[in-house]
């Protein structure tokens, strides 16, 4: 697993305060705008990992965690998901199709990579939606 340096981040004065800290960030956005800017103003060793699943996966695991606003979040969804196809795919490290690697791996894949430990070699399953 993943080691316990790692953290979230929300914001500039929280990425300041972990990585002065020498902790590793770990932030989660969903525009690749977003993404792109972060990379480009933040200087940092980013890994930039793409987490992906399918719709149905994604509307199974809403329902199963009995979430109550399933139509509105499979909406962003299909934002997402648009604004993925849009995307550079070089802006990504490594792409992950979460239906097929787990939480698990994809966490060990990432730690590896970040820390210079191992080159991706998890298949890049972006291509593979549906």
């Amino acid at each position: 697993m993943c080691s316990s340096d790692l953290t979230y981040a929300v914001d500039r004065s929280e990425l300041d305060s972990i990585t002065g800290a020498g902790l590793i960030p770990v932030v989660h956005l969903g525009q690749m705008a977003g993404v792109a800017s972060l990379v480009q103003q933040y200087c940092a060793n980013w890994t930039v990992a793409c987490l992906w699943c399918s719709r149905r996966t994604t509307e199974q695991r809403l329902v199963g965690r009995s979430d109550t606003r399933i139509a509105e979040r499979l909406i962003v969804w299909d934002v997402t998901e648009e604004d993925l196809r849009r995307s550079d795919p070089s802006l990504f490290t490594l792409a992950l199709n979460s239906d097929v690697v787990s939480a698990a791996r994809a966490a060990i894949v990432i730690d590896a990579i970040q820390r210079g430990e191992a080159a991706m070699t998890e298949p890049d399953n972006r291509v593979t939606r549906g």
